[in-house]
C-alpha cells in the first residue's frame, strides 16, 4: 500500500514529465493502495464480527500477489495502451475480489447471529461495485464509446462505481465497528437497525445513479444520488450521535472523520452541478475537474 501511495506521489509531483500522469497517479492510489487496504481489511473486520477464523497466511499471500499482478497488469495496460494486458489484469482482479466476496458471504450464512454482523455485506455489496466498475472501464480503454457523450457517461459511472462503491461502501460498512472503537466509547443504540436500514438505499440508489449515467438521463440519476443520500444519512446517524457524546481527541480519530465528511460532500457536490440549462456534456465534462480523457495510449481519446 505504501508502495503505491508514494508511486502515486512520485507520478504526480513529476507533472506533465510523466505522459498521463494524472490518470496513473489517481489509480496507483485507489486502484492499488485503496484495493489493497479494502481487501485486507475488511477480512479483518468480517472475521471479528462474525467470530471465524481468518484465511491462512499461505492464501492470503497468494490473493494479495494475484491482485497485486493484476493491479499492476491493469495500469501498465491502460497506460501503455494494451488492451490485451488491461484486459487479463481485470480479469484478475475480478477473480480475487469476487473470491473474496464469495467468503465473505459463506461466512455470513456459517456465523451465529450478531449485532453487527449484516454490516459484512457492505464489503460483499462493495465488490460488486468493483467488478462493474472495472468492466466500464475496460470498455472506456477500448474505445467501445461511439460519441463523446456516451464516453463521459461511461466515465462518470465508472468512477461513482469506485468511488461511491467500492471505496464508499467499504468504508461506510467499516466505521459502524471502527469509529466507537477509536473513540473508546460504547456502541450506540440503534446502531444495527442503522446498518440494517442503509444498505439497500446505498446499493439501490447507485444502481440508478449508474443506469441514469449510462442511458443519460439526468433525472434518474438525480434520484439515485438522493437515494444514495438517504442511504449515507442513516448509516452516519450513529456515526454524528457517538462524536456528539465524545469527540474524536487523536489524530487517527480526526482523520476518519474527515474521511467520512468527506465521503457524504462528494456525494452532494455530484448533485450540485445538474441545473437544466447546462447539456449533458458540459456538466460531465466538468464535473469533476477532468477535461482530458484516459492515457494517450488507450483507445478511449475522443
Amino acid at each position: 500500500m505504501l508502495a503505491y501511495l508514494a508511486a502515486g506521489g512520485v507520478t504526480l509531483a513529476l507533472g506533465d514529465g510523466v505522459v498521463g500522469g494524472g490518470w496513473l497517479a489517481l489509480h496507483l492510489v485507489l486502484l492499488g493502495a485503496a484495493t489493497n487496504a479494502i481487501v485486507v481489511w475488511s477480512e479483518y473486520f468480517a472475521a471479528a464480527l462474525l467470530h471465524t477464523a481468518r484465511t491462512g497466511e499461505r492464501a492470503a499471500t497468494i490473493r494479495t500477489l494475484a491482485l497485486n499482478l493484476g493491479i499492476l497488469a491493469v495500469l501498465g495496460g491502460v497506460h501503455g495502451g494494451r488492451p490485451g494486458l488491461a484486459a487479463g489484469g481485470a480479469c484478475l482482479i475480478g477473480v480475487v475480489v469476487v473470491g473474496h466476496a464469495g467468503m465473505l458471504a459463506t461466512w455470513i450464512g456459517r456465523a451465529l447471529p450478531s449485532r453487527l454482523g449484516n454490516s459484512v455485506w457492505f464489503y460483499v455489496a462493495a465488490a460488486a461495485a468493483l467488478v462493474a466498475g472495472m468492466g466500464l472501464g475496460l470498455w472506456l480503454a477500448g474505445g467501445v464509446a461511439g460519441s463523446a457523450d456516451a464516453y463521459r457517461a461511461m466515465r462518470l459511472a465508472h468512477v461513482h462505481l469506485n468511488v461511491l462503491g467500492w471505496i464508499g461502501l467499504a468504508v461506510v460498512g467499516t466505521q459502524f465497528t471502527l469509529w466507537p472503537t477509536m473513540l473508546r466509547t460504547r456502541m450506540m443504540s440503534g446502531l444495527d437497525r442503522a446498518v440494517r436500514w442503509s444498505l439497500p438505499p446505498l446499493v439501490v440508489g447507485l444502481a440508478v445513479v449508474v443506469a441514469g449515467l449510462l442511458t443519460q438521463h439526468r433525472v434518474v440519476a438525480l434520484a439515485g444520488l438522493a437515494g444514495y443520500t438517504v442511504g449515507l444519512a442513516l448509516a452516519l446517524g450513529p456515526f454524528v450521535r457517538t462524536a456528539l457524546r465524545r469527540p474524536p481527541r487523536t489524530a487517527a480519530s480526526w482523520m476518519l472523520g474527515a474521511g467520512m465528511a468527506c465521503s457524504r460532500s462528494w456525494s452532494w457536490a455530484t448533485l450540485s452541478p445538474w441545473p437544466p440549462a447546462r447539456g449533458w456534456s458540459t456538466w460531465t465534462a466538468g464535473s469533476l475537474g477532468w477535461s482530458r480523457p484516459w492515457p494517450p495510449g488507450s483507445r478511449c481519446r475522443r
